[in-house]
């Protein structure tokens, strides 16, 4: 028996081919998951854009907040370009630098030739034995060792085959081993360079082993477990959804500004939790000023972490942005943007400790249940907090230009325009009229920003799944409601006389000419600020650039209270306008159509920083309990059409019940939508105690007689012979029955109709047993 041999890679031609095995397997998967895409709402909304003529209508806004807000995320998207940049150079390079090593590989020579004697001796494999000796002669003249032209390893190699080709033992071996010599010794190449296990080496390889499994691994291990472990759902910390479950079953009925307090003790604020916290020495300077300025903010409280110093100051932060407080400092403005970038986050988990409570609740795990008005609390801070606007201001400051001085016009004698929806369903001359103090680009703004909200359509449907009769719900049943939702901008509501292209090419002439001007005043101002930095608050009003208003007759300026909201954007902005003044003012005219129209139909928000799409809680109350029915299911992939299932138990007894479906909006203030769920709830069927198909009449006694008897001559039956035993003990049964049932007054033979089949059957396998 041949034997085996291991030996390691001499020339590294094995270790080629594993490092390069080795790479494919681990560059592919790299590839797929860092390989710079696009978002896929950005894909839908660019095919929706090719559907919808009428989107040409809504440009960017031109509004003040609106141009800063596009500059100052201009400045972030050079490193996120730069980011995306690097990494697909990054992909590429290491691709190509693969391709190549794997054509190296491909033109290294294997060191193991299979043996084949026709090729050697340079014939084809059906000669004859002739042309085999004429090819042998005529090689060993030229290779034969004592010629000039000799070869000895060729000549040797010449003899082998053509020993191989004559003899029948070494063509018989050749054939079946591929070796003329017979079966040798198995050999196994190991994808490994041979100094690894030199004996100078081993002591260096065993100190690499020791160094990547006993320590870079197991170090590894536990980096990646103690920071996975400190998250839960929504990346929020472990202890600050401990600390929301015990704040919301300590007190169940919570406030706006309850809630508040609790999002702003969130531990994620925390310098010691979280080492993204920067603390800086002027906070104690800055932070008092600022608490003036807020009127509620509860700092007497002395709940712990209520009233730590890292508490208050995200509270009051949080209140100035809501607030919409201008912040004079640069590092406050930073603290504030981290703060609101953790806010949606710490709302969802809250939202999700007060759902599991409830249901906890309901199955009496725990004492106290939180009520509606505090989930839907948490659900209103979210879009306060994406539109900087307080739960008592008016939803309709959320469309730039309007102040608090120009609400009287929306509600009057004449009108009551209380929401984004009778706004947008105004005749285009109303709308106008009631915003004659807006010059027309103004104006535009605000229909542009308006036409860009979206408007729901929600049906909704109940079905009982896996019945025979879905639409009949029963007591006691699993009722599955279908929610389906329709989005379309509001601008389907406008009347709006203006043509499509008209309009369009009207936005684009003033894009660059209002960016321009608002950023020159924005350098102005900077600089007449740095001259006059004690008397900012105080300044008198001045004629602004972009102010076009005139004195009226009656010495009373009209633009006055539009100053007054300038002046407070122009201190919000400051820490920017150094930024803003080295931004490059021209337009770019080489961007396509559909980069501006994509970005004209994201959602926008005047006061924010940030571009973001608009997400929605959906859930099922009960209107007469006020309580939850179903958890809130966060839709965040809404762009056209969209449909979930809310799925919850129907109430135990027969009845008439009234639920509300909700649907919530967690980035604009009162844009929340509501449907009526009616459930007829009938009485659930009795459960089956009695079977009738098992009941035998005595009609049917006979043919049960028969079809005994004839059970018992199939082969299924033991035979007499086998088990006499049997035949006596059912005798013996049977008469003891016969005498009990002699026994039994006739007129309770009815009663005992069933006992009485019972020793029929008895009698027919025993009458069955004898006759065999």
């Amino acid at each position: 028996m041949a034997g085996t041999k291991f030996q390691y890679d001499e020339s590294g031609t094995t270790f080629y081919y594993f490092v390069l095995a080795f790479l494919t397997m681990i560059l592919a998967p790299c590839t797929y998951f860092f390989w710079p895409r696009a978002n896929e709402s950005s894909k839908k909304i660019s095919k929706n854009l090719n559907d919808n003529s009428r989107s040409k209508q809504f440009a960017k806004c031109h509004c003040e907040p609106c141009v800063l807000k596009e500059h100052y995320m201009q400045l972030e998207e050079p490193s996120k370009n730069v980011w995306k940049r690097l990494t697909k150079f990054g992909l590429i390079l290491t691709w190509i630098g693969l391709i190549a090593f794997a054509y190296k590989v491909s033109e290294i020579q294997p060191d193991y030739v299979t043996f084949d004697p026709f090729e050697i001796l340079g014939i084809d494999p059906q000669s004859s034995s002739n042309e085999i000796k004429k090819a042998y002669r005529r090689l060993s003249l030229i290779y034969h060792p004592d010629k000039e032209t000799g070869d000895e390893k060729k000549f040797m190699k010449i003899t082998k085959a053509y020993a191989a080709l004559t003899d029948e033992q070494a063509r018989k071996n050749w054939e079946e081993y591929g070796n003329p010599d017979g079966p040798g010794a198995m050999s196994f190449g190991i994808a490994l360079p041979s100094w690894i296990v030199e004996k100078e080496n081993s002591v260096f390889v065993l100190l690499v082993y020791v160094l990547m499994l006993m320590i870079v691994l197991p170090v590894c291990v536990r980096i990646w477990w103690s920071n996975s472990s400190k998250y839960g759902d929504f990346k929020v910390l472990i202890e600050t959804s401990q600390l929301y479950f015990y704040f919301i079953n300590k007190s169940p009925h919570m406030m706006l500004r309850r809630v508040v307090m609790i999002i702003c003790a969130s531990y994620e604020f925390e310098k010691s939790h979280n080492s993204e916290i920067q603390e800086h020495p002027s906070d104690n300077v800055e932070i008092p000023k600022l608490i003036k300025q807020i009127p509620y903010l509860a700092i007497n409280n002395r709940e712990r972490p209520l009233y730590f110093e890292y508490s208050l100051k995200a509270r009051i932060l949080l209140y100035a942005h809501l607030l919409r407080i201008p912040l004079l400092s640069a590092t406050l403005e930073q603290d504030k943007k981290y703060i609101l970038t953790k806010i949606p986050c710490l709302i969802q988990e809250f939202v999700q400790c007060s759902s599991q409570l409830t249901f906890l609740y309901l199955a009496q795990r725990v004492s106290r249940c939180p009520s509606l008005e505090t989930i839907e609390n948490a659900m209103k801070i979210s879009a306060m907090t994406v539109q900087a606007l307080w739960s008592n201001k008016s939803s309709i400051l959320q469309l730039p230009h309007i102040t608090e001085d120009m609400l009287r016009y929306f509600m009057n004698r004449r009108r009551n325009i209380r929401n984004m929806q009778q706004l947008a369903s105004l005749a285009d001359d109303d709308r106008r009229q009631m915003l004659s103090r807006l010059t027309e680009d103004q104006y535009l703004d605000v229909i542009n920003v308006l036409g860009q909200m979206p408007l729901l359509d929600v049906d909704v449907r109940s079905e009982v799944i896996d019945d025979e009769d879905t639409a009949t719900i029963t007591a006691g049943a699993l009722v599955t409601v279908f929610v389906k939702l329709t989005r379309k901008p509001l601008s389907s509501l406008l009347n709006d006389h203006r043509s499509s292209t008209e309009a369009y090419d009207q936005d684009h002439q003033m894009i660059g000419e209002v960016s321009n001007s608002l950023i020159e005043s924005k350098i102005e101002a900077k600089e007449d600020n740095q001259q006059k930095p004690d008397t900012l608050l105080n300044k008198k009003s001045q004629h602004k650039p972009w102010d076009k208003s005139k004195q009226n007759k009656g010495g009373k300026k009209k633009s006055k209270p539009k100053k007054k909201i300038l002046n407070q954007q122009q201190l919000r902005n400051k820490q920017n306008q150094s930024q803003i003044k080295n931004l490059n003012l021209k337009k770019n005219e080489e961007n396509s159509d559909s980069e501006e129209e994509e970005s004209a139909l994201m959602d926008r928000s005047v006061n924010n920083r940030t571009e973001f799409d608009s997400h929605w809680w959906i859930y099922i109350t009960d209107k007469k309990k006020m309580s939850l029915k179903t958890i809130p299911y966060f839709m965040t992939n809404l762009i056209d059409t969209e449909e979930i299932e809310l799925k919850f138990i129907a109430p135990q007894e027969p009845g008439t019940y009234q639920y509300m479906v909700n649907v919530r909006c967690d980035s604009y203030v009162d844009m929340d939508y509501f449907k009526n769920l009616k459930l007829d709830v009938k009485e659930a069927p009795k459960e089956i105690v009695s079977h009738p198909q098992w009941d035998i009449s005595e009609e049917e006694d006979g043919a049960l007689s028969y079809d005994d008897s004839a059970a018992s001559d199939s082969d299924l039956v033991v035979s007499d012979e086998d088990d006499e035993d049997r035949v006596e003990d059912s005798s013996k049964r049977y008469s003891d029955r016969k005498a009990k049932r002699t026994n039994v007054n006739d007129e309770d033979s009815e009663g005992h109709q069933e006992y009485e089949i019972e020793e029929d059957d008895d009698d027919d396998y025993c009458d069955d047993d004898e006759n065999n």
